[in-house]
């Protein structure tokens, strides 16, 4: 069993992905918080084996102090910062996703890095395309896989389709 805590400052998508992941049978949400404070306290008494966090609570300084605690650590963003991927990389985050990433990619996502494999949203991924370490960049995502997220074009598609599965895994029906 995968064991998640998640750390998000808004309320709303804090319970959204904590009840998606809860779905699925392999996972299981230890804890849910939307304080620095909190998550530290969660991650030490809980030691789940991913701690899934928003980029604006990763910016908080937070992962240096979650070091000594074992959990990988996986950040979602609403949409690429400049500078931001550089950062992921520096504090050895295993994942960096986009929240409208479809439900089935976070989940097999989190599959993933518990396999070690690192997953990068390519989407994130473009913003160093100019940076002077793209080399280094470059190189440690040519050993990894990152998940195949919708192209910009069909990011609406892929919400569609993420709020589909869903809805249907909540209903427990067959599609078709």
């Amino acid at each position: 069993m995968i064991t998640v805590v998640i750390a998000e400052d808004h309320e709303l998508v804090l319970g959204t992905i904590g009840s998606l992941l809860d779905l699925e049978d392999d996972m299981k949400v230890v804890g849910q918080e939307s304080s620095v404070e909190g998550v530290l306290t969660l991650v030490n008494e809980l030691q789940p084996d991913i701690c899934l966090m928003d980029l604006d609570m990763f910016e908080t300084g937070i992962v240096e102090k979650l070091k000594p605690y074992n959990s990988k650590i996986m950040v979602l963003t609403t949409f690429a910062k400049t500078g931001s991927f550089q950062q992921i990389i520096n504090h050895d985050v295993r994942g960096y996703l986009l929240k409208d990433t479809p439900s089935e990619e976070l989940t097999e996502a989190i599959r993933s890095i518990m396999n070690e494999i690192r997953i990068y949203s390519p989407n994130l991924l473009e913003e160093n395309q100019h940076d002077t370490n793209s080399e280094n960049v470059n190189s440690l995502i040519s050993n990894q896989n990152s998940t195949d997220t919708s192209k910009p074009h069909n990011k609406t598609l892929g919400t569609v389709r993420s709020y589909l599965t869903t809805i249907k895994d909540k209903m427990k029906l067959p599609t078709g």
